[in-house]
């Protein structure tokens, strides 16, 4: 392999030249190919602003412009950090329309590195088994699916010099199962607005720290306040637990918490003590938490799981389960079960209750 960059795509080796003039490209490649190549093509020539869209997981997707200098200095320190070199390779294989994809690809060229691109694939390893690459990004579904599937490809992970989970948030339970990999993987924080992460936690300590250059506060809320260069002050959302400038625990999103008869409760909280269950349960789906309206207490917290997903005995035992473990005013009163649980693009579970949910009245649920 050349130390030049440049994008493998299936069997062809495109160098950044090639793409910076677009000439000579191969005649074989599907609309997503040209994609990642006409996007190194705008960078390549100095395009100066790109709009990206927001996943929609917290609210309506928006358009984002970001400037070519702040994906070039995200894309700098991450390189730094994992101590990447010219000619290292990289896994392309998350949606390059989405910020976390494209920034692989920036990577790719600000370092000089060989990205291999993939259409986004629940099992992205599965198409090249064996191969290895010095850095990879994946999020978190892509890592579950792998490790219950094809747990045999995950050891092709081990001497890379730094993996991304980021798009959604990493539980607790698949964190530990990942642990044994000894393999340098980091949960990332951040958004498009700050194009990549702005803080990293590396898997099985609490706090994320600061990317250089970065630095953080709090609101009022309690919740993060986001300083780096090229960007004014960003105010999230997210409840934190801060230590100092550059280090802080996430506790969730302000958003997620739904008021209970007066008890507030933090949705990420309940779902990880439910995950945890369902595991030893040996049952694997999708859920989520959520509040819906009730008379009494003004909020009522529910888990939605998909239809015919639980047998009624084992709603029953989570429930009861769930009872035991939290505190009783923090524990989920009922199971709702609708269609379908629906995902953003990057596999985060979008916490929608669709309009033609069934009700959790138990004489409405037949199949359970």
């Amino acid at each position: 392999m050349t130390t030049e960059g440049g994008l493998h795509i299936r069997h062809h080796f495109i160098p950044f030249a090639a793409c910076r003039h677009l000439s000579s490209l191969p005649g074989d490649l599907d609309d997503y190919e040209r994609q990642a190549i006409h996007f190194c093509h705008h960078w390549l020539k100095g395009t100066a602003h790109f709009t990206f869209h927001t996943s929609g997981s917290t609210g309506t997707p928006k358009r984002i412009k970001l400037s070519r200098r702040l994906m070039a200095w995200s894309a700098r320190n991450t390189l730094q950090y994992f101590g990447l070199q010219k000619g290292d390779s990289l896994l392309v294989n998350m949606n390059i329309a989405f910020v976390g994809g494209a920034m692989m690809l920036v990577r790719a060229m600000e370092g000089q590195l060989h990205a291999y691109v993939q259409a986004p694939s629940r099992l992205p390893l599965s198409e090249i088994p064996g191969k290895q690459f010095d850095f990879y990004a994946f999020v978190p579904m892509q890592l579950q699916s792998m490790l219950h599937e094809a747990p045999r490809l995950l050891a092709s992970l081990k001497q890379a010099k730094g993996i991304l989970i980021g798009g959604a948030p990493l539980s607790k339970h698949l964190e530990k199962q990942l642990l044994p990999l000894q393999a340098r993987m980091v949960q990332t924080y951040g958004m498009t607005e700050t194009a990549s992460h702005v803080a990293l936690r590396p898997l099985g300590k609490p706090l994320y720290e600061a990317m250089p250059g970065v630095h953080f506060s709090c609101d009022k809320r309690q919740c993060l306040v986001v300083h780096t260069p090229h960007l004014p002050p960003l105010v999230t959302n997210d409840r934190v637990r801060l230590h100092d400038a550059t280090h802080f625990e996430w506790l969730g999103r302000i958003d997620n918490v739904i008021n209970s008869g007066g008890i507030k409760i933090q949705i990420e909280q309940v779902e990880e003590a439910t995950a945890r269950l369902l595991e030893e349960m040996s049952i694997r789906c999708p859920f989520f938490a959520t509040g819906i309206p009730d008379p009494l207490l003004g909020q009522k917290l529910v888990l939605v799981f998909p239809e015919k997903s639980l047998p009624k005995a084992a709603e029953e035992q989570l429930l009861q389960a769930l009872r035991q473990r939290m505190e009783h005013y923090k524990a989920p009163k009922a199971v709702l079960y609708q269609a379908y649980i629906p995902r953003s693009p990057s596999g985060k579970i979008l916490r929608q209750l669709l309009d033609d949910s069934p009700s959790t009245d138990p004489q409405n649920k037949a199949d359970h």
